[in-house]
């Protein structure tokens, strides 16, 4: 949350009336470390205060694993884009709302584009504090390099997700502050050539695929050795490797959030496992977020993100020197202190935002909330 507090050099306004717009100046950051302004570097609108300081905080880190495999190049079903276009789309468009509150990175598996790519994946853009857009509209600096990175991506492969998750474990778990971790996949993961299989879980049958020239149906188990070979286990589903990666993140802190696209459906169960094994799953219906068109992956990710990004108690780094004159600004606009609906404290340093305010807050519409001290309060 970026809540800003402000001191100014003399400043009054009457309690009944919004305060009045003050100009905002630069100034080096205090002796208590609070930075300039915030991360974005950008103050848009006006205010009754001139110096604002950023809340010292350590931004939750929401990190996105995004699976690249081949299937993810199959179209939406209402849609001309595909599972991999649409996927990066709603991630950038999620992070224009709530990018700035957090530090946000991504990794992609397999690692390379080719067409049998059994590799981990790895990390595509490391993760980094998020920037508020520029005023006069368009994307931060930081974004457009984020959604650059993920448009270099062709999905080609098969889904290495018990191995990308291990070999991003020490990097997560070394990383400042919380982390979320958010799966963004469309079906079941495989390449661990280790497994042996009967056809019940072995992908290439429960998804109906023909091999060596045979449909793969319930007479004829395409994962078995003696038809693939020495890569057969490849084929099966990877499902208690993944669990045991996905719980061993949970173990230490990072909650990892499964996100099932069209295609997935065929393996509801094991991404429910893994959701409950991430510490995450739903209170009511299938236990990992299921997106069977654009709109429900929308919803998801907006959903994840919000909860993660989003809270409606924040803590300052400091007193101010008269909390009858702090106001709470939303996108430029004065919230006025209401215990019910709006906002009021709860000790020093505590600013509880409440009722609608709250909701609003957490929906994600509000892009840019800042406390600001030098007018008196407005109240309801």
């Amino acid at each position: 949350m970026r809540l800003l507090m402000a001191s100014v050099l003399a400043l009054g306004c009457a309690a009944e009336e919004r305060p009045p717009p003050g100009t905002f100046q630069d100034r080096p950051p205090s002796d208590g470390g609070s930075s300039l302004i915030d991360s974005g570097g950008r103050t848009c609108g006006e205010f009754c205060g001139e110096t604002f300081l950023t809340e010292v905080t350590t931004p939750k880190n929401l990190y996105f694993v995004i699976d690249r495999s081949g299937s993810m190049g199959i179209d939406m079903p209402d849609s001309s884009f595909s599972r991999h276009e649409t996927a990066r789309g709603v991630i950038v468009n999620l992070l224009r709302t709530i990018g700035h509150r957090v530090s946000y990175g991504a990794a992609a598996f397999p690692t390379t584009a080719k067409p049998d790519d059994c590799s981990p994946g790895g990390q595509v853009f490391p993760p980094t504090r998020g920037q508020l857009p520029p005023c006069d509209g368009g994307d931060d600096i930081l974004l457009t390099q984020f959604k650059e990175r993920l448009e270099t991506l062709a999905p080609l492969g098969g889904t290495p997700t018990a191995a990308t998750l291990r070999k991003l474990h020490p990097d997560l778990v070394a990383l400042e502050g919380e982390t979320t971790v958010v799966l963004v996949t469309d079906g079941a993961p495989n390449c661990n050539v280790d497994e042996v299989c009967e056809l019940d879980s072995c992908t290439l049958n429960i998804e109906g695929n023909v091999f060596a020239g045979r449909a793969c149906d319930a007479s004829f188990n395409c994962c078995d050795p003696s038809v693939a070979g020495d890569v057969a286990g490849a084929y099966c589903v990877d499902d208690d490797e993944t669990e045991a990666a996905v719980r061993a993140l949970a173990e230490d802190g990072i909650p990892t959030y499964v996100v099932g696209m069209p295609g997935a459906e065929p393996y509801a169960n094991l991404l429910g496992r893994l959701a409950v094994a991430g510490g995450t799953a739903r209170e009511e219906g299938v236990p990992y977020y299921a997106a069977a068109d654009t709109s429900e992956l929308r919803d998801a990710l907006y959903a994840i993100g919000t909860s993660v990004a989003i809270r409606c108690s924040i803590e300052l780094d400091a007193p101010p020197d008269d909390p009858g004159l702090v106001n709470v600004y939303f996108d430029g606009e004065v919230v006025a202190s209401d215990p019910e609906n709006g906002w009021t404290w709860d000790g020093d340093t505590t600013i509880v935002v409440t009722g609608e305010a709250c909701e609003r807050l957490e929906s994600g519409s509000v892009l840019d909330a800042r406390a600001v001290f030098g007018c008196d309060t407005v109240v309801r």
